[in-house]
């Protein structure tokens, strides 16, 4: 009985360890991650430190044939004066040329906020353990993620995560 209750002690840490590791990265370090984007330019990257690191982050991960993502994509870019000074950043897989197309499509030169790239390392898809797009992840000034969203989601959703950051902590 002792050796047993032994053996057991001696798994519990490579069974607590093993649990932790399988969260997902955004959970285990819930501040916005170092990346690297692809912008459709000419030798343009976009890195997270290239971010005014005073105002809040979104981050969706989209793909420019998803039928969500595009609905996503309309109701940011129509009410994009009700998310004050959020940065958005758009990041998929696909090919530059898709991005193109995606951007004229939803005139996202015409705001200064957003950012569409690709994630050329293939990083943000496995960071946030993506099964599906679009995915929002929305971070606090200081870039201290306030929460992940799956799908697609009213403005109002996003205002709310928002909102939390402005509250005073208790």
């Amino acid at each position: 009985m002792t050796r047993r209750f032994a053996m057991l002690l001696w798994l519990l840490p490579a069974c607590l360890a093993a649990q932790t590791d399988s969260l997902a990265p955004y959970l285990r370090k819930p501040v916005l991650p170092h990346f690297t984007l692809q912008l459709p330019g000419r030798d343009s990257i976009l890195r997270s430190e290239d971010l005014d690191s005073t105002r809040p982050v979104m981050l969706m991960l989209f793909s420019p044939d998803c039928e969500h993502c595009h609905r996503q994509t309309l109701e940011i870019t129509r009410r994009i004066g009700e998310l004050g000074d959020l940065q958005i950043v758009m990041s998929t897989y696909h090919s530059l040329d898709m991005i193109r197309l995606f951007r004229r499509e939803f005139d996202l030169d015409s705001h200064p906020s957003i950012r569409v790239g690709r994630d050329v390392g293939y990083f943000l898809i496995p960071f946030f353990a993506a099964r599906n797009v679009p995915l929002l992840a929305i971070y606090d000034r200081k870039w201290k993620l306030l929460e992940v969203i799956r799908g697609n989601v009213p403005l109002e959703r996003i205002q709310a995560a928002l909102a939390r950051e402005a509250a005073p902590a208790r």
